[in-house]
């Protein structure tokens, strides 16, 4: 299990040829968080900060990062 630093794969690879490399569940998740939120960024340098659409980026976007099981819709739409 490791990292995503790139040379651990390839040093794992080279000292231990039948090893199965693993990346850390933590930081791979980490990873796409800081993708999902640098994409969302971006999109909302886009937009007009008075659209409706920036606003809901802004407000509700970790939303989309919590579990579904874990969403009230009914809490939602008070």
């Amino acid at each position: 299990v490791t990292d995503m630093n790139y040379t651990y794969p390839k040093l794992v690879g080279q000292i231990f040829p039948n090893a199965i490399v693993v990346i850390d569940p933590f930081h791979l998740v980490n990873a796409l968080n800081r993708a999902f939120n640098k994409t969302r960024v971006r999109l909302m340098k886009t937009l007009a900060t008075s659209s409706r659409q920036y606003h809901a980026l802004k407000r509700y976007w970790k939303l989309l990062l919590t579990p579904a099981n874990h969403l009230n819709y009914e809490a939602f739409r008070k």
